[in-house]
């Protein structure tokens, strides 16, 4: 059994390789839409919305993962400290003990893109692998990898 199937437990017989994620960009569906990507030797299949997309294999030229680090700065202002801060030393306290201050808060996104070839143009298909599964992220670096050793044999050529 490659990397391309696993055993379905329930009915036994070989199936696609499965994960599940947000649709970023790539295919004529709202953004965020949840997309089951089903990965077989010949071709890649996204479905959502009870619409079904097909890419061969043979075009798709690399898939990969991309970060995004966002860092967010909030200012907050402490009541409970104006309180106890009045409470100990006056209104001088209060000021102090009450201040705004800055609180950071840095999240990270990850992406997993689909680039490929169509009428010999470059396109992409963007799923956001943040808040997946672990099974559906093991899946997604099964599909990678295997890609990437396939796609490591064959030359690429485009006309520009």
């Amino acid at each position: 059994m490659g990397l391309f199937t696993k055993k379905n437990k329930q009915t036994d017989r070989e199936g696609p390789l499965v994960a599940t994620f947000p649709l970023v960009y790539g295919l004529p569906l709202p953004e965020g839409t949840n997309v089951t990507c089903y990965w077989y030797k010949d071709k890649a299949v996204f479905e959502a919305s009870g619409a079904s997309f097909n890419l061969e294999i043979s075009k798709i030229t690399d898939i990969t993962f991309k970060s995004d680090v966002e860092i967010q700065k909030q200012y907050v202002s402490s009541t409970g400290g104006a309180i106890a801060g009045g409470a100990m030393f006056g209104p001088l306290g209060a000021m102090i003990g009450g201040r705004v201050k800055e609180k950071k808060s840095k999240t990270i996104n990850i992406y997993w893109i689909f680039t490929y070839t169509s009428e010999n143009e470059l396109k992409y298909i963007a799923l956001d692998l943040t808040n997946g599964s672990l099974k559906d992220r093991k899946v997604f670096g099964m599909i990678t990898e295997e890609f990437k050793k396939m796609k490591s044999s064959q030359p690429q050529s485009f006309d520009l």
